[in-house]
């Protein structure tokens, strides 16, 4: 019996891809930027909504990441402009929270989130997400 090695596939995000993250924590800006630099994931950040609204209307993006619970304009505020703006409707949108509460949950749906990350992650759930949207 002659045993056959089988290839391993890695799969990766395709290169040239821009993700904009919305969120006010540092270190959590941080440790996704560091996950994103491994991965050669281009990253712009903002630390509010507003900025965020205001770089993804002046910037091409291919994902936006945000968190729920920021400054001047919430996570879901955030998404419901993104949505409400024809040149933005369609980007893919992740939100970040910690919040696991079936009400929270409805209401980031409902705002018309693409997918939900639950904090912590793991750097395997985040790029397991990203790959989702970036292929």
């Amino acid at each position: 019996m002659t045993i056959v090695p089988v290839p391993i596939v890695i799969k990766k995000i395709p290169a040239g891809k821009k993700i904009l993250l919305a969120e006010d924590d540092t270190f959590n800006v941080l440790w996704i930027a560091t996950q994103c630099k491994r991965h050669d994931i281009a990253l712009v950040t903002a630390n509010n909504g507003q900025k965020a609204f205001d770089l993804a209307t002046e910037n091409h993006f291919d994902l936006l990441l945000t968190d729920i619970n920021m400054p001047l304009l919430s996570g879901v505020d955030l998404i419901k402009k993104i949505r409400a703006t024809p040149a933005l409707a369609t980007i893919p949108i992740i939100a970040l929270t910690a919040s696991k509460t079936a009400d929270d949950t409805k209401r980031i749906k409902e705002a018309g989130v693409s997918d939900i990350l639950f904090k912590p992650f793991t750097e395997s759930d985040l790029i397991g997400k990203l790959m989702l949207f970036l292929q």
